[in-house]
């Protein structure tokens, strides 16, 4: 018997006392039923579920395996190939659930290492950094406890945070010859988090990627905040967010990716036009620390999933509608419209109404319907005072200086803010 409530899942002394009663008379004297509780927190787990991942168990066989016990748990050893490659084809990318990154495909060293499995087998442990893994417990079974040679060991909740790259390779050469596994194995180390502080996941996971070259927009991954923006997007949206480098990019109707929300929220500080000229030249200085700003302006617990995504929305109907225009502009003209596209995006995000833009029930669609003619008039007004003022700049260039930036934002804002009919301040 299931008791679903909107409440908490422990029910209160005599409401317990009641089911307790129901339980002794319907269970003699055969046992029949038993009473499950299932309260709000178990209902959001389980709608959460496809966005943070379900948890996995595994059971692992450790060869020449070897222990820690301070100052937090942990176990080592050798496993085989083929069992790394059973594992990835068991749970597929949700093994990688806490690591910087998803499986990065044919990269340089990933086709080095598909070659020693390919040549050189019996070399691969030597050759390769291995497999890192987070466990929320870890315990060893009892068979064949007495030997270090080779030990079963029960993994729950595992994750793989250093190493996705490798079981790539492992399950990429399982299913064109199992036989190029035969003699290959794959170091690993298993870290039980139990009794460790909270902070000491992410260092494990920021510590161990060293093996493929990490970004600075890989440790995004790692930001609460985008896993909470990535959970509420899915739920208030039904749109996936992409936060991995690795993980297979949405379809535009269906989501958009952290670099996108980046860019997007960076042209939407509605009186900041600095963070788009970075968005511009030096998109990576937004990810720079995801401690403070500019990373920490764009996201933090005031950003709503409702933002995220529709910034997005506008940014994309901004660079439709430059598409467009690009098409019947030459030279210089075009040049502001291909170099200038930020800072178009932001003088654009100006003139919308975004007062709601964080509200459930607000009617965006409403303001994105007026972004193809608020784009042809910020356009129009860029190329006239990029003529007049800067006529002698590399278009390039002057898309890149801030402070130029910034007076040809004052210039076109001025000339928004007067009513054409009369020639006065709107």
């Amino acid at each position: 018997m299931v008791v679903a409530t909107t409440g908490l899942t422990d029910f209160s002394d005599s409401v317990a006392d009641a089911f307790r009663d129901m339980e002794e008379e319907l269970n003699d004297p055969t046992p029949l039923v038993r009473v499950e509780k299932l309260g709000l927190g178990d209902f959001h787990s389980a709608i959460t579920a496809d966005a943070d991942g379900a948890r996995i168990d595994i059971t692992a066989r450790i060869e020449n395996w070897g222990f820690v016990t301070e100052p937090y748990e942990a176990y080592y050893g050798a496993v085989a190939a083929a069992d790394v490659a059973a594992w990835y084809d068991g749970h597929g990318d949700r093994l990688f659930e806490q690591n910087l990154r998803k499986p990065l495909g044919n990269t340089p060293v990933n086709q080095g290492l598909g070659r020693t499995l390919d040549e050189e087998q019996a070399h691969f442990w030597y050759f390769n950094n291995g497999i890192t893994g987070l466990c929320a417990s870890l315990r060893r079974l009892p068979r064949g406890a007495a030997s270090r040679n080779s030990g079963d060991f029960e993994l729950n909740g595992v994750s793989i945070v250093n190493g996705a790259q490798t079981a790539a390779i492992a399950r990429a050469a399982n299913a064109t010859n199992e036989e190029e596994l035969l003699d290959a194995k794959v170091w690993v180390r298993f870290i039980s988090l139990e009794g460790c502080p909270p902070e000491f996941a992410s260092a494990v996971t920021a510590a161990t990627n060293t093996q493929n070259t990490v970004e600075r927009i890989d440790f995004v991954a790692l930001d609460p905040e985008q896993a909470r923006l990535r959970t509420e997007l899915l739920l208030s949206e039904q749109k996936t967010y992409s936060i991995k480098r690795g993980e297979e990019q949405p379809p535009p109707e269906y989501g958009c990716t952290v670099s996108e929300a980046t860019v997007a929220l960076a042209y939407a500080q509605s009186r900041d036009p600095s963070l788009a000229v970075i968005a511009k030249s030096a998109v990576g200085r937004l990810w720079e620390s995801t401690q403070r700003a500019p990373y920490k302006t764009l996201f933090n617990p005031q950003t709503s999933a409702f933002r995220l995504w529709r910034t997005v929305q506008a940014m994309r109907e901004v660079d439709k509608q430059l598409e467009v225009r690009r098409s019947g502009l030459e030279g210089r003209d075009r040049a502001v419209a291909v170099q200038g596209n930020r800072i178009a995006l932001h003088l654009v995000f100006r003139e919308l109404d975004s007062t709601g833009i964080d509200a459930p029930d607000t009617q965006w669609e409403d303001q994105l319907s007026r972004i193809p003619i608020k784009t042809d008039e910020v356009l129009d007004l860029m190329i006239k005072h990029v003529e007049d003022e800067y006529g002698g700049n590399y278009i390039t260039s002057l898309f890149k200086n801030a402070g130029r930036c910034e007076r040809l934002v004052d210039l076109v804002v001025a000339d928004l803010a007067v009513d054409p009919a009369d020639g006065a301040a709107a």
